[in-house]
């Protein structure tokens, strides 16, 4: 497949459009359904000039014209493809017919073989993208004024707008124009189908739209290379790095053993106002408008913990905090509970040369430390299980099994999406934006923020954005699960100011042991906020 779309992917600038249709890419779609559009959400505000049709299409149309996966909607090959289905059945069934001597083996193998035709010729499994005909972006470019110019006048039609699919007939794409808006200028809404990429291809591809060159000052994705030291490679003699590759080996197996057992095994999360059955109906909120998390001073408070502590830790620990104070203000228990996230893992090699614009991503689940009473053990709890995670086999076998759902009939997916609806609670992702903030069609966007789409009855989704000097963090949820976001928002204001205090008060003190290296990681006890249970 990496070498696929090596071959047959058209370059644009630092953007590489694949115009292959993976399995993960085929994930999405298949996961789709009214109640929980698989739509990511974007909104752009600029206080300082208003947008109009003519100058957004004018932005957007070199980097719309050439991308298939905008023009084009995705179609399941009916015949052909290699759809495994009939193949296997035939297979299982002459195992049968020579292990039984004939009779229910035979009857087994005409039985799978013709429900397993039935299905390759009804959803197929090579999908493809085709044209939209007489496709024309106008009408992918919508102008909408607010009736009022205010923030819940905006977020109601917000609500009612990403509450809907997509048109499957039509390019998955769309971009509204709100006029009216509160402070003056305007804001836009981009709606992006799953299907057609992930955040690091999306985001490169906004990126394009406002810079026009990937690797121009301010881009979103530059890579961190880690410096060798040339000495490292001769100092060691070769029993010893026999040694060192054994005992890498055994660790590597121990902990693969491990995430599989614990995908497989993985319990039902507590019952909570998060989880429920959805409805359809969208409540969003936008925490930039309500507090202000500079990234600087984020970035401080974690390091008074570690120096290897990072924005996310320190975002996602403040979270866990809100989580546990809004549980209490529900007269719940956040110590006998568990708060399981689904988190989407990066799985690019690397983000040098060209960045595809596709869905090459992993899916992992870990519980916010909610039980855990101080931030600084929540902060050092995240960070160490998060520095586990990135040793261990969890993004990779999340990666796979995704893939392999592709090749499922619908109801066994349905199952597999329900399985992990019930461990889990909501999905939390995070996407680092770019310093300096982004021009489009001659304004500048002084504030960005998104919402993270959810599958199943998942309906709770936390997109943390980082630009420009702030983190904006977008709260979404079905209003049969949250009707009002204000309650949860205050809780994280009063957790932040905490936060904050309890951490400098602490810092006159000596720091947590947070551990750094992997042996210090694989070692965890009570000190670094680690549970001995199954949390």
């Amino acid at each position: 497949i990496f070498f696929r779309i090596l071959l047959f992917s058209m370059v644009i600038k630092g953007l590489a459009v694949s115009k292959l249709l993976s399995p993960a890419d085929v994930f999405w779609w298949r996961v789709c359904q009214p109640q929980n559009p698989m739509v990511i959400n974007i909104l752009a505000s600029s206080t300082t000039g208003v947008w109009t049709p003519a100058s957004v299409k004018e932005a957007i149309e070199p980097q719309v014209k050439d991308n298939i996966r905008l023009k084009s909607i995705p179609v399941p090959t009916k015949f052909g493809g290699g759809r495994p289905y009939l193949l296997l059945g035939l297979l299982l069934g002459l195992l049968l017919d020579l292990l039984l001597r004939g009779g229910l083996g035979t009857l087994t193998a005409w039985g799978t073989g013709i429900g397993a035709l039935y299905e390759f010729l009804f959803c197929g499994w090579k999908w493809t993208w085709v044209p939209v005909k007489d496709f024309n972006i106008e009408d992918y470019i919508k102008l909408h004024v607010l009736d009022q110019p205010t923030e819940d006048c905006l977020h109601d039609f917000i609500n009612k707008e990403i509450s809907a699919q997509l048109p499957k007939d039509r390019g998955q794409f769309k971009v509204i124009i709100l006029h009216n808006v509160e402070g003056g200028g305007s804001k836009l809404l981009f709606r992006f189908h799953h299907i057609v990429g992930d955040g690091a291809g999306i985001g490169m591809w906004f990126h394009q739209v406002c810079n026009g060159d990937a690797e121009s000052s301010g881009s979103p994705l530059k890579p961190k290379i880690a410096k060798l030291n040339p000495d490292d490679a001769t100092s060691k003699s070769f029993l010893t790095k026999v040694h060192d590759l054994v005992g890498f080996v055994v660790v590597e197996l121990i902990i693969a053993v491990a995430g599989v057992l614990k995908m497989l095994l993985m319990t039902r999360d507590s019952n909570s106002p998060f989880k429920g059955p959805n409805l359809g109906n969208k409540k969003t909120v936008l925490t930039a408008s309500r507090m202000e998390l500079k990234v600087d001073e984020v970035k401080a408070i974690g390091k008074l913990e570690g120096k290897s502590i990072t924005v996310n830790d320190t975002v996602c620990a403040l979270l866990a905090g809100t989580f546990r104070r809004y549980f209490k203000s529900c007269r719940l228990h956040p110590e006998q509970m568990t708060l399981r996230v689904c988190l989407p893992i990066n799985m690019r090699r690397s983000l040098h040369g060209p960045i595809v614009l596709h869905n090459q991503f992993s899916l992992v689940f870990k519980s916010l430390p909610i039980h855990l009473p101080t931030p600084e053990e929540r902060l050092a709890n995240f960070h160490v299980r998060m520095g586990l995670m990135k040793l261990g086999f969890e993004p990779n076998l999340g990666m796979l099994l995704m893939r392999a759902l592709t090749w499922l009939p619908d109801r066994a997916v349905d199952l597999v999406v329900d399985h992990f609806t019930v461990c889990s609670s909501a999905v939390m992702t995070n996407v680092n934006g770019t310093q300096k903030p982004y021009t489009l069609g001659g304004h500048v966007i002084d504030q960005a923020g998104f919402w993270v789409p959810s599958s199943g009855d998942l309906g709770v989704g936390i997109s943390i954005l980082t630009y420009g000097p702030s983190i904006n963090i977008g709260l979404v949820a079905d209003d049969n699960l949250i009707a009002d976001w204000e309650p949860f928002v205050a809780c994280m204001q009063e957790e932040w100011a905490d936060m904050k205090q309890q951490l400098m008060r602490e810092h006159a003190h000596p720091p947590t042991n947070v551990p750094v290296h992997p042996r210090e990681m694989l070692q965890p006890s009570a000190l670094h906020g680690a549970p001995d249970h199954s949390r």
